[in-house]
């Protein structure tokens, strides 16, 4: 007798058996379809290399990206490629601009021009990343870097200015720092000298002549050049400040003092790193009296602060005031002084810069006081002061 429910249970497990069977069978299918969807939809975007990482500020130059994608076979919808800047020390990086890259058919390397001035247009360091739908590349760097200079005198209160000082210091330097081995430093001329030539920064003291000079940076193959005026002083302001008698009033002697404010000009440069003197060649006279008056030669060293001021007292000698009395008259006198000037030059020699300046000595026979002057591109008197015991 057939066993009609004993058939059909072996054949339900047959069917599960089998379809258990299928199952296992199609097992590494499914896993490598997934696998392969997977591989698909991944992709990588990637920057290669940068042809110029350091440009110059102003020199137009071009720099290549270059940059791949993968797998080839990815079609991306869009790419772009986008440049930041850090404008300030704590990095806070800005969006600068981008351009849709419209040749990218599908995954491999392109390249992509960016030029300075254009479309990196300030000395600074820049970021570059290139992004594909849901994709960005690791970071690029390019700098645009320039040369600054800055005179180490507050006096006067541009300190960018190009024309500078015979001796006057200024530190170049460049913006944005880059490392000290990559820079290199030139003077076309020679005229002055340099402290160093290599690094981010160096000091150029001017010749103690005038001149015309360049200093040149150099970053691998650009450079940035900038031209300096240096110049020699050409006149003296003077101005009063006060008047310093050292003695007491009576009727016996004769004499003035007086402190003059004096600046070198021109102004719009500083003169402090320079030595100066008044080279007095000397001069004599005949009194009023028929005595012989006598100021030896000598020199006398001097200099200026930044602002190009020094203080001259300019004295008279203490003499009796019967030198002006003429036959039991006192009677009005005078005479100069010659007081040229010099500076020294980067041999070591005395240059005459201002030889016409004179420090005059007058007498007043009315009431026998006396006073001193100073007289350079404009003249300035003291008060007549004395007599004195």
């Amino acid at each position: 007798m057939i066993d009609i429910r004993r058939i059909f249970q072996s054949n339900v497990l047959g069917l599960f058996f089998s379809l258990l069977l299928l199952l296992l069978l199609t097992k590494d299918v499914f896993a490598k379809d997934i696998t392969a969807n997977k591989v698909l939809l991944a992709y990588t975007i990637s920057i290669d290399n940068i042809s110029q990482k350091y440009m110059a500020k102003g020199g137009g130059q071009t720099t290549t990206v270059t940059f791949t994608i993968s797998p080839q076979k990815y079609v991306p919808s869009k790419v772009f490629l986008s440049v930041y800047g850090f404008p300030n020390s704590i990095n806070d990086s800005v969006f600068i601009d981008g351009w849709e890259i419209s040749n990218v058919a599908q995954g491999g390397t392109y390249t992509y021009d960016l030029k300075e001035g254009e479309d990196l247009p300030q000395a600074r360091e820049y970021t570059v990343k290139v992004a594909a739908d849901n994709a960005e590349s690791n970071d690029g760097t390019v700098v645009v870097w320039d040369m600054k200079s800055e005179t180490n005198s507050y006096v006067p209160t541009d300190r960018t200015r190009t024309k500078i000082g015979i001796g006057e210091e200024l530190s170049c330097y460049i913006v944005p720092s880059i490392p000290n081995t990559l820079t290199s430093w030139t003077n076309t001329t020679g005229r002055g000298s340099l402290s160093n030539n290599t690094g981010n920064s160096v000091t150029f003291t001017a010749s103690q002549s005038s001149a015309t000079t360049s200093i040149v940076a150099t970053v691998e193959s650009a450079t940035v050049r900038k031209d300096f005026n240096i110049v020699a002083p050409d006149g003296m302001r003077v101005f009063y400040n006060s008047d310093a008698p050292l003695w007491s009033a009576g009727h016996v002697n004769i004499a003035a003092r007086t402190i003059f404010d004096c600046y070198v000009t021109p102004m719009d440069v500083s003169f402090y790193n320079v030595d100066f003197q008044e080279n007095i060649p000397g001069d004599t006279w005949l009194w009023p009296d028929l005595s012989s008056g006598v100021r030896v030669s000598t020199t006398v060293p001097w200099g200026v602060n930044n602002n190009n001021k020094t203080s001259d007292t300019v004295s008279s000698d203490f003499d009796p005031i019967g030198r002006i009395n003429n036959a039991g008259t006192y009677v009005d006198f005078s005479y100069n002084v010659r007081v040229p000037e010099e500076y020294k030059d980067d041999n070591g020699n005395w240059v005459s810069w201002f030889p016409g300046e004179t420090h005059p000595r007058e007498y007043r026979g009315s009431d026998q006081q006396a006073r001193v002057s100073l007289n350079a591109t404009n003249n300035v008197n003291g008060n007549w002061m004395g007599p004195w015991q």
